[in-house]
C-alpha cells in the first residue's frame, strides 16, 4: 500500500501528520503485538473456523496458530463451552461473550450488539452440537435453509437429543448471526495478541505485527515493522480497544510512527 499526502488531510489531524515523499508521519499508541494468525476466513461455511477459534480460546497454553480441523466428541466441546464461559476476557466479561461480538465485530442491525443477539450466537453454537453427535445441518442461514445429508438425517430419526438441539437451533435462530457473519469475517483473519485481545484483520496481517491506534483513526490499525518504518496492512477489530480519544490521557505512551 503506497500512501500519498493530500493537500485537504495534511495538518487537520490532532497530533499532526506529515508527510516526506512517500512516508507518513503519524502520532499514536503502540497496544499490542499479535502472536497469532489464522488463515483467510470465509462466511460461507463458517462453523469449521468458528470451532477452531473456540478450541484455541479454550486452552491454556500459548499458541501461534489455531490447532487443525479435529472431530470433537459431545463431551469434548461441551467442556470447551464450559471453559469459555469460565474463563474471563480483559474484564470485559467472558471468553464467550468476548467470542460472540468479536465474530461479528460487536454490530448487530448497524448499531452495537445488544446482550440478547447472544441467542442467535448460542443457535450457532448448537448447530456445532449437532455437528458433534454426527449430524450436520445449521438452521437457517443468512441465504436461507441448509439441506441435510441422508446420514444426518438416519442420525437424527434416531437421535431424541439430536431433535431436540435443530428445535432449539430454530427457536434461538441463528439466522441474524449469520447476516452479521458475513459482513465482518469474509475474506479477513482471525488473530491473538501478547495481552490476551482477539480480534480480525487484514489478510496481510502477521505474527509479530504491532496493534495500534492512531490519532484520527476510526479503528486500530495494524503496522508491520519492516526496517525503520512501518507498513500499513489494514484497518482492524480487536474486542476491547477503543478508538485513539480513550487513549489521549495516556499521553506518556504517544508514539510517532514512520509509515509507508
Amino acid at each position: 500500500m503506497v500512501l500519498r499526502p493530500h493537500n485537504k488531510i495534511q495538518g487537520t489531524i490532532e497530533g499532526g501528520m506529515n508527510f516526506k515523499s512517500e512516508i507518513m508521519q503519524l502520532n499514536g499508541y503502540q497496544i499490542d503485538r499479535i502472536t497469532c494468525v489464522s488463515a483467510q476466513m470465509t462466511s460461507e461455511n463458517p462453523l469449521p473456523d468458528i470451532q477452531k477459534i473456540m478450541v484455541f480460546l479454550s486452552q491454556d497454553k500459548t499458541a501461534v496458530q489455531l490447532p487443525k480441523n479435529e472431530v470433537l466428541t459431545v463431551d469434548d466441546l461441551e467442556q470447551i463451552i464450559d471453559r469459555l464461559g469460565q474463563k474471563t476476557y480483559q474484564g470485559l466479561g467472558s471468553q464467550y461473550e468476548a467470542l460472540w461480538r468479536t465474530l461479528i465485530a460487536n454490530t448487530a442491525f448497524f448499531t452495537s450488539a445488544k446482550p440478547s443477539f447472544k441467542q442467535h450466537f448460542d443457535a450457532v453454537v448448537d448447530s456445532l452440537r449437532l455437528r458433534a453427535r454426527g449430524v450436520f445441518w445449521e438452521g437457517i442461514k443468512a441465504c436461507g435453509g441448509t439441506k441435510m445429508d441422508s446420514c444426518s438425517f438416519s442420525r437424527l430419526w434416531h437421535d431424541t437429543e439430536a431433535q431436540r438441539l435443530c428445535h432449539q437451533i430454530l427457536a434461538r435462530d441463528a439466522g441474524p448471526y449469520y447476516r452479521e457473519l458475513v459482513n465482518s469475517i469474509g475474506g479477513r483473519v482471525f488473530f491473538a495478541t501478547l495481552k490476551g485481545h482477539i480480534g480480525f484483520g487484514s489478510p496481510g496481517t502477521r505474527i509479530g505485527d504491532s496493534v495500534t491506534v492512531l490519532y484520527g483513526g476510526w479503528a486500530p490499525f495494524i503496522l508491520g515493522q519492516r526496517g525503520e518504518v512501518f507498513q500499513m496492512v489494514g484497518d482492524a477489530y480487536v474486542h476491547g480497544i477503543k478508538t485513539e480519544r480513550s487513549w489521549r490521557r495516556n499521553a506518556s505512551g504517544r508514539k510517532s510512527f514512520k509509515i509507508r
